[in-house]
């Protein structure tokens, strides 16, 4: 039985194999990682002796014509695809191609996007046999041993499928209490830039509303948040460094959990292993603003070892919005984390919403004005994007926030999923995404930085800092403008294009300077 494993990239053919996706190592995804979740899966697959591969698409630049093809080629019996919100619509192209191409072949999808909303998917699609539910290990292990066996796989625990016009949930799957258990993952591939993601935990205490993750796992039954032992985990890092020569660790934890008695005992254990084995490699991770403001010390003992970037769930400097999002945090938390941060000069990036569909055009103003008068980013070490770039919370399907656009009336099946309930809004965001499309081209150079650090060229790097500092301010201050512009009634299409196009030059010095450093600094590429 050979199985292949497949996570879809998320732009569509016409664009996998232009510059925006395969330029350079660092681009777009600076860390080009592989679907842990898919190594997991495959690792536990070929435990059972079952031939496994994954293909990473968005990796290897493959197009569905492409991916198709080497399915056919490798003659798999069994195809598992990683569906999402974002990669929906190659799933649908993958499946409809292959379908024409090997009639038999068996393929069940996997993922957020199936195990919250299958029943949309099996009303869509009837070009697939199933979806998996949740935590995928134990349940593709099931259905793959009983499709070789010829046994019925339509009675595994954990699936649902189509059977005439009825749609079929078998039953939640327990989830894996002790994830010691699990055979550390496959390594299909391992990135240029010698990084490789890690899980220590599934689940996450917090019930933001735009996140599945607390919905994903209620899908299965058991306790929801579990997390392995610091001995397990630091044992596969040891392999790593070992084996592949490993330089980077990025957690791939929704949330580092450092903060309870639990969690500093957990980091104090792991800290300890680290030490007295010697390892020497960078981590990054991804922080609650909770956890930042409470564990200081935990931070300072994380930096000793290698803790290299982080990233923190800010969403919003606007209490009101802090409460839509249910992010159970109030705003002095994630300023103060700012505050924690830059004292550590510790590099991190923050994630920010600022559009959501019940935002009005004097909030976002109150928004900017927050982030002004807290002085962010005045220090020049650190590169954050701009907030006109993918600053916008999407209501993706199975998430609080879905079935509340929903139940608002608000609902259609737009890039975010929603239309925003203000007007005025709608118009700020219009702007803002035709501004953002002048913008990204210059962060996406930010790439530079990595080369100019990774090859000693400190003069070279503060520069890039400082240009990124002022391409995030003036960046701030032309949203502030549109929102100013709005309030004062101008509201047509031509003011506000000939506005892009006045603010725009203000680009040009940034551009130039960011032109001559790549120039320079491509030689160590």
């Amino acid at each position: 039985m050979r199985v292949c494993l497949i996570n879809p990239s998320i732009v569509s053919d016409n664009t996998i194999n232009s510059p925006l996706s395969t330029r350079n190592k660092y681009y777009i995804n600076p860390y080009n990682l592989q679907h842990i979740g898919l190594g997991y899966i495959a690792a536990v697959l070929e435990k059972a002796d079952y031939e496994v591969e994954i293909i990473e698409c968005a990796r290897i630049g493959a197009s569905v014509k492409k991916v198709c093809d080497l399915i056919v080629k490798g003659n798999y019996d069994m195809v598992g695809i990683s569906t999402y919100f974002f990669n929906y619509m190659n799933v649908v192209r993958i499946i409809s191609r292959l379908r024409k191409l090997k009639p038999s072949i068996f393929i069940f999808l996997g993922g957020f996007l199936p195990s919250l909303s299958y029943e949309m998917l099996l009303n869509n699609l009837d070009t697939f046999e199933c979806c998996v539910i949740g935590e995928g290990e134990a349940t593709t292990l099931e259905l793959v041993e009983k499709v070789v066996k010829g046994k019925n796989w339509r009675d595994t625990p954990g699936i649902a499928y189509r059977e005439g016009k009825e749609i079929i949930f078998t039953g939640k799957r327990e989830l894996i209490d002790n994830l010691d258990m699990l055979p550390f993952p496959k390594r299909q591939f391992i990135s240029e830039r010698k990084i490789v993601s890690v899980l220590t935990t599934r689940g996450c205490y917090g019930h933001c509303t735009y996140c599945g993750i607390q919905e994903f796992f209620k899908t299965c039954e058991g306790k929801k948040v579990r997390r392995r032992t610091p001995e397990n985990v630091v044992a596969e890092i040891e392999l790593l460094v070992n084996n592949y020569e490993i330089e980077y660790i990025t957690f791939n934890d929704g949330n580092f959990h450092i903060a309870s008695v639990v969690g500093r005992a957990w980091f104090n254990r792991f800290y300890e292993l680290i030490k007295e084995k010697g390892i020497k490699v960078y981590y990054l991770c991804d922080f609650r603003a909770n956890e930042v403001v409470k564990s200081r010390d935990i931070l300072e003992k994380f930096i000793e070892i290698g803790l290299y970037n982080v990233n923190v769930g800010i969403e919003s400097f606007l209490q009101q919005q802090l409460n839509f999002y249910n992010k159970q945090i109030v705003v002095e938390e994630n300023v103060k984390t700012i505050q924690i941060l830059e004292d550590l000069k510790l590099r991190y990036t923050i994630g920010i919403l600022l559009f959501d569909p019940v935002i009005t055009v004097p909030e976002i103003i109150k928004f900017i004005n927050v982030m002004n008068d807290m002085g962010f980013y005045e220090q020049d070490y650190n590169i954050i994007r701009p907030l006109s770039i993918g600053s916008t919370v999407i209501a993706t399907t199975g998430t609080p926030l879905f079935d509340y656009v929903v139940k608002e009336g608000l609902y259609t099946p737009n890039d975010k999923n929603y239309n925003f309930m203000d007007i005025k809004t709608d118009l700020c965001y219009k702007v803002v995404t035709k501004w953002s499309n002048r913008v990204s081209p210059l962060f996406n150079k930010n790439f530079i930085a990595y080369l100019a650090d990774e090859n000693g060229e400190e003069e070279k790097y503060d520069i890039i800092k400082k240009v990124y500092q002022k391409l995030f301010k003036l960046d701030m201050e032309f949203i502030r403008e549109v929102c100013n512009q709005i309030m004062n009634d101008n509201d047509g299409t031509d003011f506000f294009d000939l506005l892009i196009e006045e603010w725009k030059e203000k680009l040009i010095p940034l551009k130039n300077q960011l032109a001559g450093l790549e120039e320079y600094l491509l030689k160590y590429y």
